[in-house]
């Protein structure tokens, strides 16, 4: 009989009750996921984590708790010690102490960017701490803002050791689990090679973090890259070339060119009167061969995607917007080509009879082609392959303190032949940035479309800062980066409550993470105060009120207009999902039945991630279980409902394969949990098989439209896993 999982605090506060009473969840991770608790034995308040069941159970305990002893016995003033760990109820845990402050994470939400002065201490004093450590032959191996508490003002790391912990114990398993410890924005290039790393690694991570600190994002968002970051200095001219300076040796590529230890970081960080006058005139002298190479290596690795829509007609009547060139080669520093087209497209947005390609479809089609910018060629052949004929692209540049925008209207059936051209400009202060690209976008459409009335501001806020979050979210959500979108999102309302945009994709942020109704509504509610954003606003407040035939029949309006909308698609399989109300039906074996049709949710599901298959990324790695818990293809995971009788009483039910399509009988949940003879269905193997075969088939589009992607073929591996079939050499696609 199939055993339900308890709830992992309930687990946890049965086996811990005599030693520790836990109080609240304080936050969750990737691997763990951390609760307030008391220590009855000595009277305090700790901080404690336990690592997710099944991340546990791949590694095994021993190794574990073997080296996360070597991490307890750090004593320094900037590291948070251990204080226990051990095995409770199966599972993993260890406690920290408990401090009240807040992550530098929270404040870089609330700052988004730090004074100088104050950023330079914080990364000196993390310096030290990783120089101690170090000296003990103890990397952390995930120096990121989370892992950075702030103490009185004062900086101490967090888990430290944890990460080698898990990676030694992983490594030693003969069947390793292949668990990438370390989170990408700060992660070396060596280690997320899965190479052996050092202390130079965590060096790497602390540039990127004081980076991220002094400029508001880190160097390279959705990972490592082999190029070079901008100079902090260009963004900011009151950061002294001293720290500029640091920065830039801190985030060579190769670990050779970094600093030797912590302590030379440290050194370099000193205030200027402290600083050698040899580390003013000591500069890079590699960085040309560098790129030299990945060029190279870059042009080795072109795809040629050829896909469906490339053999349909153009539609005239179909607009594209792709990113914008940079005409000097590099971004200004005001606008980016692709902020250009994300304004352009919101502005197009006003009109009622304007049909745009879906954003997301574009920003996976580029990915697929690599990020450089676009020429003419480019945008056209991206614009066929879309399926539009109709292109909108231009150029951006910045001439002293003016920047201006060129876009031109292509007609692609015609081989790109230009239809109308029109150019802005606009100072540093940007203040009339909104109005500039709506009238860029009423004059392209001049002739062809009647003005339609202003709809509210297109910007949405009237704080540049606000808005440059904003971009900067909507460009994370582009790459699936949901940690970061929702970060970036999350620092543009903290800035400006009230900003419409930001909320309404903070809320469809959070809800394609997965994440419960009462984490986004408020946002939802609030987007409400752009009338542009009614209608999309009450598609959310639909789901989130179990209105879920409301919320069905607004998405199946939007695919009636454009069958190839994601947020389209993934919604009808939510509204279908979340319906999980139980009706009386004299057909059913058990007289009920669900009211929403799981096997149409799963199709809606499926048509989604195969349209965009740049999804992938939102469900890397533990991401990934949530993907196979919504397509019901592990063993214990039933679906619940409810029904109204006229008191509330609750169903479950095991899928089950009815004429090779998926059902679920429900029956009442007591019933459920004891196994009571008949609610377990005699197809439940076969449904699961099913259900996995679903999930290959998703998998395998995404290894198609990324043959590179480490993400995608581990998803394709943990798919084949499920299926026993990840040691099969015969041919995945069968």
């Amino acid at each position: 009989m199939l055993k339900v999982v308890d709830d992992l605090h309930s687990r946890l506060a049965d086996a811990l009750g005599a030693r520790y009473t836990l109080e609240r969840e304080l936050g969750r991770g990737g691997m763990s996921v951390v609760f307030l608790a008391t220590d009855h034995r000595n009277e305090r308040r700790v901080a404690l984590k336990v690592l997710r069941p099944e991340l546990a159970h791949s590694l095994g305990p021993e190794r574990f708790l073997r080296e996360i002893k070597v991490a307890a016995g750090l004593a320094h003033p900037h590291i948070l010690p251990l204080f226990d760990s051990g095995i409770a109820g199966g599972l993993l845990f260890y406690t920290m102490p408990y401090v009240a402050g807040e992550s530098l994470r929270d404040r870089l939400i609330r700052q988004r960017r730090l004074p100088v002065a104050d950023a330079v201490t914080i990364a000196r004093d993390v310096a030290d701490a990783l120089s101690y450590a170090h000296d003990q032959n103890i990397v952390h191996r995930d120096i990121k803002p989370e892992n950075i508490l702030l103490e009185a003002g004062h900086p101490v790391v967090s888990d430290f050791g944890i990460a080698r912990a898990i990676s030694v114990a992983d490594a030693s398993r003969m069947t390793g689990t292949g668990i990438v410890v370390g989170t990408v924005d700060y992660m070396s290039p060596e280690q997320a090679r899965g190479e052996e790393v050092d202390g130079r690694s965590d060096i790497y991570s602390l540039g990127c973090v004081l980076y991220e600190m002094l400029i508001g994002r880190p160097p390279f968002t959705g990972g490592t890259s082999t190029g070079q970051a901008r100079a902090v200095s260009q963004e900011r001219r009151e950061i002294p070339v001293e720290v500029d300076y640091a920065i830039e040796v801190a985030l060579a590529q190769s670990p050779s060119e970094r600093f030797a230890t912590a302590r030379d970081f440290v050194e370099a960080l000193k205030p200027p009167e402290a600083t050698s006058s040899e580390h003013r005139s000591k500069r890079w002298r590699t960085w040309g061969a560098v790129a030299a190479a990945v060029t190279l290596a870059l042009g080795t690795m072109g795809v040629v995607l050829v896909p469906r829509l490339l053999r349909a007609g153009l539609d005239p009547s179909l607009y594209v917007v792709v990113p914008f060139g940079h005409r000097a080669g590099a971004a200004p520093k005001l606008i980016s080509g692709d902020q250009c087209e994300a304004l352009l497209v919101e502005a197009f947005g006003r009109w009622d009879d304007v049909r745009l390609v879906d954003g997301l479809r574009v920003h996976d089609l580029r990915s697929r082609r690599g990020r450089d910018s676009l020429n003419l060629a480019d945008a056209l052949d991206m614009a066929r392959q879309l399926g539009s004929g109709r292109l909108i692209w231009g150029e951006v540049a910045q001439f002293a303190d003016t920047v201006q925008v060129r876009a031109a209207l292509y007609d692609v059936r015609r081989g790109g032949a230009t239809i109308r051209a029109r150019s802005v400009t606009f100072g540093a202060d940007a203040r009339d940035i909104g109005t500039k690209f709506r009238a860029l976008a009423d004059s392209l459409l001049l002739g062809h479309m009647s003005t339609p009335e202003a709809a509210g501001g297109m910007v949405g806020t009237r704080l540049l800062s606000a808005w440059q979050s904003y971009e900067d979210g909507r460009s994370a959500l582009a790459d699936w980066n949901l940690q970061d979108a929702e970060r970036d999102l999350r620092a543009a309302i903290q800035l400006d409550p009230g900003y419409p945009h930001a909320n309404l994709w903070l809320a469809q942020t959070l809800a394609w993470a997965g994440r419960p109704i009462r984490d986004w509504r408020a946002f939802a509610t609030m987007s409400g105060r752009s009338s542009a954003m009614l209608s999309i606003r009450d598609r959310f407040l639909h789901l989130a009120d179990a209105e879920y035939r409301q919320a069905c029949a607004e998405y199946a309006r939007m695919l009636a207009r454009d069958s190839l909308d994601f947020a389209a698609w993934f919604g009808r399989g939510e509204c279908q999902t979340k319906d999980r109300l139980v009706v009386r039906d004299a057909a059913s074996p058990s007289g009920w039945r669900f009211r929403a049709s799981f096997q149409s949710a799963a199709d809606a599901y499926q048509r989604a991630l195969e349209l965009v298959p740049s999804v992938h990324r939102a469900f890397a790695g533990v991401a990934f279980t949530r993907l196979t818990r919504l397509f019901y293809a592990e063993p214990n995971v039933f679906r619940r409902g409810y029904a109204l009788n006229p008191d509330t009483a609750w169903f479950g039910a095991w899928p089950a394969l009815l004429h090779d399509s998926l059902s679920f009988t429900p029956v009442p949940l007591a019933d459920l949990f004891t196994g009571k003879r008949g609610t377990i269905p005699p197809s439940l193997n076969a449904a699961l098989a099913h259900n996995r075969d679903r999930l290959r088939a998703i998998t395998l589009t995404w290894i198609h439209a990324f043959p590179r992607s480490p993400d995608a073929y581990e998803a394709l591996a943990l798919v084949l896993e499920s299926l026993g079939e990840l040691g099969d050499t015969s041919n995945p696609e069968r």
